[in-house]
């Protein structure tokens, strides 16, 4: 009750002048004023005693001054004061590290001349130096016979790809890479239940460490240190026993690519995420002259499949891609194959699939399978300009086939009409796609049939659906939770996928302008200029049946949820907030916010929800999903007592 000001700032990534560009540190860690403050919200403290500027040190130095600043200025903080102290801030921080680098290099000096075995602790810096947290167990590894060392005392290599985006994520590949081959070095990767990047971290440690014993110890709020100490002096005997063997090779774990590059002359799958858009991709790829082929739809089959090939927390999307793909593969192994995954530069881990994926496919013996892997930051360069420009029309089409059905199924008065429209429409697009000169003319003619369904004048409470990208719109991964909400008695308003494009193509333009490079200002300006354009075009045919369901501008949807996170935060989560605001503006009676069980932006949203609430005026139902089916009865139950 005494304190005035609580500082707990926003840090979205760290770089120095030897790290590379992407250096995020994970959306908890990222997150923490957000959820702290809302936590502290509930309880009554007022959010006027945190002061919580955004420190994004991959932005120039000059935009980063500019930013503080304009924060603190109200405090009467001059501008020089601000370059002076981040000046000092920085350089103490490079100080201190290499203080500890050096201090180590010393210590695995003696280590090695004294021909002793030592224990390297991996792990997170809150993980490893906090006993309330790690319940101790680093302290009584130290009481065994052997040396321990913290990671961040082994010498920094940089032998990371830029692919590993989180800043701790880096650093513990690293360690792991300057351990491997090192005799007497042993690690001990200390991890939490439910850690984000380390579901995917742990997968590429087993990888890196696989000629040498590895002790992976997952601590939760529920344990106590007495149930790892039998673990720990088990791995004290492995190493006690341990001796040199013959090397497995092994996997590169951040090359894609395997056998020829090119594509031409393999079957390139694209993952089933949505019903409409994997035939629509597929049918694009064969236009431009690829062999492609759309993965069927998920079941309980693909995956228990892919559940068997993962370690087990990792994202559902992540399990029921390479599930369906390893299934569909098996059956025809007279053909090369490529897996369409596109990826990012984080924070979550979807940029962590594609990675993964292809550790899975050399396991299984399919080290000549291809992963076709186009970035988002880049806007998915890779592929030919003119398929990219093409892409666009397909993904308004396919989600504006998709809402028109949502709008009108509950309102046809002959049953299974609108489905049966659906998907003959379906089978329409994807031949006019593959085959048509211009792909408009079959689109309009499939949304005036839409317009010709015979409707019942009522009206139905909408129900709008955020969250994460797949799963809101792959049947299996969400529990068809469109069907559970029309059968509870409500209209059903997905947020599109192209809502990701519009927030990518702003955040590059954002990018460009905070780092002042004009060419790219004008470049993302004209790429923005030709998305509009489509946007416009297909807008024009569907107006007969959506001009009351447009979405938002992207800008409208982040202004919306810059109140509770900053817009460069980097994820989901941005989206899922600011249209879940718009939604309840626009008359929504509830929104289902659905995401993969452990899915970090899921998590965030649902503490942030807790308070939003509220202020919106509508409920919020927080689904996550594990590949089990049957959950949405607690969805259907909510819907049928609100609507």
């Amino acid at each position: 009750k005494d304190i005035d000001h609580i500082f707990l700032p926003w840090i979205i990534s760290f770089k120095t002048s030897n790290e590379k560009s992407y250096n995020y540190f994970c959306p908890y860690v990222e997150s923490h004023p957000g959820y702290i403050k809302a936590g502290f919200s509930l309880r009554g403290i007022p959010q006027d005693k945190f002061v919580t500027p955004v420190f994004d040190f991959t932005a120039k130095r000059p935009v980063m001054i500019k930013v503080l600043y304009e924060y603190f200025k109200k405090w009467g903080v001059k501008k020089s004061s601000i370059r002076k102290a981040l000046q000092k801030a920085l350089q103490e921080q490079v100080k201190f590290e290499k203080e500890i680098r050096n201090k180590g290099s010393e210590i695995l000096h003696r280590i090695i001349s004294n021909g002793e075995k030592a224990i390297v602790l991996i792990g997170r810096p809150y993980t490893l130096y906090c006993n309330a947290e790690n319940l101790g167990i680093p302290l009584k590894i130290s009481q065994g016979e052997y040396k321990v060392i913290p990671m961040d005392f082994i010498p920094s290599h940089s032998t990371t790809d830029e692919v590993m985006y989180w800043r701790y994520g880096g650093k513990i590949i690293d360690a792991l890479n300057f351990i491997k081959d090192k005799e007497n070095l042993f690690p001990v990767y200390i991890t939490n239940f439910s850690c984000g990047p380390d579901s995917f971290l742990l997968s590429y440690a087993e990888e890196i460490i696989k000629n040498k014993p590895l002790l992976i110890l997952e601590v939760d709020e529920h344990g106590g240190d007495a149930v790892f100490q039998t673990r720990i002096e088990a791995y004290f005997d492995v190493i006690k026993d341990y001796r040199k063997k013959e090397k497995e090779k092994i996997s590169k774990i951040f090359v894609l690519s395997r056998g020829e590059d090119d594509l031409k002359d393999r079957v390139i799958w694209i993952p089933p995420m949505h019903p409409v858009g994997a035939r629509f991709f597929s049918a694009t790829f064969r236009r431009f002259g690829y062999k492609s082929r759309a993965l069927p739809q998920a079941t309980e089959q693909t995956w228990k499949k892919g559940r068997n090939l993962v370690r087990g927390s990792e994202c559902l999307p992540c399990t029921l891609t390479i599930g369906s793909f390893i299934s569909e593969i098996e059956k025809k192994n007279q053909e090369k194959h490529a897996l369409f995954m596109p990826t990012s530069f984080g924070p979550c881990r979807f940029g962590q699939y594609a990675y993964l994926q292809r550790l899975i496919l050399d396991r299984e013996g399919y080290k000549d399978t291809s992963i076709l892997s186009p970035n988002s930051y880049n806007a998915y360069s890779g592929l030919p300009q003119s398929m990219r420009m093409f892409l666009w029309k397909i993904i308004l089409m396919y989600d504006s086939v998709f809402k028109c059905r949502n709008r009108v199924k509950p309102y046809e008065k002959k049953e299974g009409e609108t489905d049966r429209i659906y998907r003959s429409s379906i089978d329409r697009i994807e031949y006019a796609i593959e085959n048509s000169d211009n792909v408009y003319d079959e689109f309009s003619r499939c949304i005036k049939e839409f317009k010709n369904i015979e409707v019942r004048t009522i009206d139905k409470p909408i129900v709008g659906v955020v969250g994460e990208i797949y799963v809101r719109q792959d049947p299996y991964g969400n529990d068809n939770v469109v069907e559970c909400i029309e059968s509870s008695g409500g209209e059903v308003w997905v947020s599109p996928v192209s809502e990701w494009i519009w927030y990518t193509d702003f955040m590059a333009r954002w990018r460009a302008g905070v780092s002042r490079n004009y060419f790219e200002k004008i470049k993302t300006r004209l790429v923005n200029k030709f998305f509009r354009k489509v946007e416009h075009e297909i807008d024009e045919i569907t107006e007969l049946i959506l001009k009351d369901r447009r979405e938002p501008e992207i800008n409208l949807v982040l202004k919306a949820a810059t109140k509770y996170v900053p817009v460069n935060f980097g994820t989901e989560a941005i989206l899922t907030l600011g249209r879940s605001i718009i939604f309840a503006k626009d008359g929504a009676r509830a929104v289902v916010n659905v995401a993969p069980f452990t899915c970090m932006p899921g998590v965030l949203t649902q503490a942030f929800f807790h308070m939003i609430q509220k202020e919106m005026g509508i409920p919020v139902i927080n689904m996550f999903y594990d590949g089990e089916q049957g959950i949405n009865r607690r969805v259907k139950v909510f819907l049928e007592n609100l609507l």
